[in-house]
C-alpha cells in the first residue's frame, strides 16, 4: 500500500495497491529490458507489478470495525479502480502522483487477494500512524527531513529518472474524469 495526502483536502489521500515481486539491489531488479542504474540517489528499490491507484475520502469510503472492535478499517474494491500499470492502464503511476508534494508512506501489508480491508483509524479517534498499519510487517517513509518531496524517491525506470520532476503539474485534467472510493451505506463488522 503506497499514500500519501491528497494536496489540499483533508482526510482524501492517493493510494495505490499492487504485488511486490522484487526487493533488492537495483541493478538485479530487472525491470523491462533496463539492468538498473548505478547512482548515489539510490541502490536499493521495491519493484511493484498490478498496481492499481484510487483517490480515497476517509469520510466516504466503505470501512468495517476490525474483529477485536479496536480499529476501523477501510475497503478497496475493484469499483473506481485506475490500472496503473501493463497495456490497459488509464494513467502512469507518475500520471496518478501529480500534484503531490507530500512524503509518502509504503505500508507492507500483506493481503492473500486484491480488494481488501486496510487499517485506518482508531475506532472513534485518530488516524493510525503507518508503522501501526502494517501487520506487523513494516513501512517506510519517503521524504525529506520536513516531510515533504515523497516523489523523489520513487522511479518507475529502475532509477535512472524519478517521479520529482513530475510533480508540480495540476490533476485537475485528470481527477476530474474520476471518482473517489463511494462508501457503503451499510458499515460491516470484522471479517
Amino acid at each position: 500500500l503506497i499514500e500519501t495526502k491528497e494536496p489540499g483536502e483533508k482526510d482524501r489521500v492517493r493510494v495505490i495497491t499492487g504485488v511486490t515481486d522484487f526487493s533488492g539491489n537495483v541493478k538485479s531488479s530487472g525491470i523491462g529490458k533496463l539492468a538498473g542504474s548505478e547512482n548515489e540517489l539510490g541502490s536499493e528499490c521495491i519493484r511493484v507489478r498490478n498496481a492499481k491507484g484510487y483517490y480515497v475520502d476517509y469520510k466516504e469510503v466503505e470501512s468495517r470495525v476490525s474483529r477485536d472492535k479496536k480499529i476501523e478499517e477501510f475497503h478497496l474494491g475493484d469499483q473506481n479502480t485506475l490500472m496503473l500499470t501493463g497495456r490497459n492502464a488509464a494513467l502512469s503511476v507518475a500520471e496518478f502522483f501529480k500534484g503531490c508534494h507530500g512524503a509518502i508512506d509504503v505500508i507492507l501489508d500483506p493481503q492473500k487477494e486484491a480488494g481488501g480491508y486496510y487499517p485506518m483509524k482508531e475506532v472513534g479517534g485518530r488516524k493510525i500512524a503507518p508503522q501501526f498499519r502494517s501487520k506487523g510487517i513494516g513501512y517506510i517513509r519517503l521524504g525529506d527531513d520536513m516531510g515533504e518531496n515523497g516523489l523523489a524517491f520513487l522511479s518507475s525506470n529502475a532509477c535512472s529518472t524519478f517521479l520529482s520532476s513530475v510533480s508540480g503539474s495540476s490533476m485537475s485534467s485528470v481527477k476530474s474524469n474520476t471518482k473517489l472510493v463511494k462508501p457503503n451505506v451499510n458499515k460491516q463488522e470484522g471479517g
